[in-house]
């Protein structure tokens, strides 16, 4: 099996809509893919300590996931990067928590990622 790192970027208006069910997702797919979760802070507002303990509980029981959360806003691209440099894994899909990954009868994403990997491991595009 290739080895691959996912990041993911959010925040905290968006776990139960968009990350909980695209961790869910990954995981059902492949249940032991490293995913990086990036977690960005509030812009001039404090950090939302329930978000906090939901977010934690919910990675708790989620293998080879790991958290790094920002309590002041980012930018997006340094959340990317934090992600990439965070992952174990020399080759990383760094992605929004806003995305849906569903399979398919005929295979799915994660099928056609990992061809490519093969086929080009330097680099990919999707």
């Amino acid at each position: 099996m290739l080895k691959y790192s996912i990041v993911i970027t959010t925040f905290d208006k968006r776990l139960r809509e968009c990350l909980i069910p695209l961790v869910n997702s990954i995981k059902l797919q492949r249940s032991s893919v490293e995913i990086i979760v990036i977690v960005n802070g509030r812009a001039n507002a404090n950090f939302n300590e329930v978000y906090r303990i939901e977010l934690l509980e919910f990675l708790a029981h989620q293998n080879n996931c790991f958290p790094t959360i920002f309590t002041n806003f980012q930018s997006l691209a340094k959340m990317w990067n934090r992600g990439i440099l965070t992952a174990s894994n020399e080759q990383v899909l760094v992605c929004n928590d806003d995305i849906s990954i569903s399979k398919n009868e005929g295979g799915g994403f994660f099928d056609y990622l990992e061809l490519i990997l093969t086929q080009n491991q330097s680099t990919f595009k999707i």
